[in-house]
């Protein structure tokens, strides 16, 4: 058994530097994968690609809500509640507010050049995004008219689910700690919570579809609270965190059996519900399927992580501060360069080359503009180096 180790977890860093890129890969992938909405498509589009997708799409975003729980919990102790709910607010609400009115403006403008045929100016645009009129574009509103987070919508989720987490963390480390949860072994509770997920699928999922709007989206706060909860206890009960490592090869072929039958499914090769006595039962069995299939590979990248990443490196250290501004740069980095790329009627290959180079670099070079001044900083979520006029002032005889 390999025990787990104190003190900081570099694991967790990486996973969540590598949950990110695995991110920006996979809305590139979105451009070009055929039959799935997203903001923009390609000329060209492919199938094959949902099989490759269909391999993290199941748990990409439970596996950040994962690892955020774990990241709270280990920092949990060194705060106060209120100072920790103000350093989550700088890092999650002030970035969000900025990117909503100038990062990802850019995205909903394209959007709608691409889809609607609008053709006025970017200028023009905006001033309508920040303050739309009721027939700007209605289809395409909510309750702050055109503003949207798109795919930031993370970042609100995550704030609104520390604050919970704030009033119940107490209770669930106990709980946690219980002398009675001590023999509950892993595979235990992945049937607990595949059980969970499978009856809220039933009685929410079909009532509720994703929506990312934070208030209306009842079914997702299911699946990324629960996953965020399942992190948070995790670092409290190190006995199912070892597991995870120790039962790490046994997860993955878990994992592989049930992305194989996905794949079954996702082809039409499995029997329709329907040709059964009761096919709500055999939806039921089909989604349970599915959620072992999403906590075997959370579980089994913890596992993996924990036992081969738990070590720090110069790129760990330039990359967990890099990875918040290159996440909120990459989205409205693909569209505008899929958009510029369009029209130069490039091959499909050399067009992904150039798109996934130059959406790499944009975020890059964003990130070390950002982080050369303390107002940027602020606006991207990171620790504040305060210019000399707002610096304290040294006390006289100091040396």
């Amino acid at each position: 058994m390999t025990q787990l180790q104190s003190g900081r977890r570099y694991d967790i860093d990486t996973l969540r530097t590598l949950a990110f890129m695995l991110l920006i890969f996979y809305h590139i992938g979105m451009y070009y994968v055929a039959d799935w909405g997203w903001h923009v498509k390609s000329v060209d589009t492919y199938v094959w690609l949902q099989d490759i997708m269909l391999l993290v799409n199941q748990w990409r975003m439970c596996l950040l809500f994962i690892l955020s729980g774990m990241a709270m919990a280990l920092i949990k102790g060194k705060y106060s509640g209120g100072s920790l709910l103000w350093l989550r607010s700088k890092r999650l609400l002030i970035p969000l507010i900025f990117a909503m009115y100038v990062i990802v403006a850019p995205q909903l403008f394209y959007q709608l050049q691409f889809n609607e045929g609008y053709q006025q100016s970017y200028w023009e645009f905006w001033l309508q995004y920040i303050n739309a009129p009721a027939d700007f574009f209605a289809n395409h509103q909510s309750s702050i008219g055109l503003l949207t987070w798109n795919h930031l919508w993370y970042l609100p989720y995550l704030w609104m689910y520390t604050c919970i987490m704030l009033v119940i963390g107490g209770a669930l480390a106990t709980f946690s700690r219980w002398r009675g949860l001590q023999h509950v072994r892993l595979w235990q509770l992945m049937f607990v919570l595949v059980v969970i997920q499978t009856i809220n699928w039933m009685t929410l999922g079909l009532r509720y579809p994703d929506t990312h709007d934070l208030i209306n989206d009842w079914y997702v706060h299911t699946k990324y609270l629960l996953a965020f909860s399942v992190g948070y206890m995790l670092v409290f009960h190190q006995h199912w965190w070892q597991r995870c490592v120790d039962c790490r090869k046994p997860l993955l072929a878990v994992a592989l059996c049930c992305y194989g039958f996905i794949l079954f499914d996702h082809h039409g090769f499995m029997p329709s519900k329907e040709e059964f006595a009761f096919p709500a039962l055999v939806q039921s069995l089909y989604a349970a399927v599915y959620f072992i299939n999403r906590y075997a590979w959370l579980f089994t990248v913890i596992g993996f992580g924990s036992y081969y990443l738990n070590k720090p490196s110069p790129f760990l250290r330039y990359a967990n501060e890099a990875i918040l501004p290159w996440y909120i740069f990459h989205q409205t980095l693909i569209i505008v360069l899929a958009m510029w790329l369009r029209d130069l009627q490039l091959v499909d290959s050399v067009e992904f080359l150039l798109l996934t180079v130059g959406t790499l670099l944009g975020c890059g070079i964003g990130y070390e503009l950002v982080r050369r001044f303390w107002i940027t900083r602020l606006l991207f979520g990171l620790k504040i180096r305060l210019p000399m006029l707002l610096s304290p002032k040294p006390v006289v005889g100091e040396q």
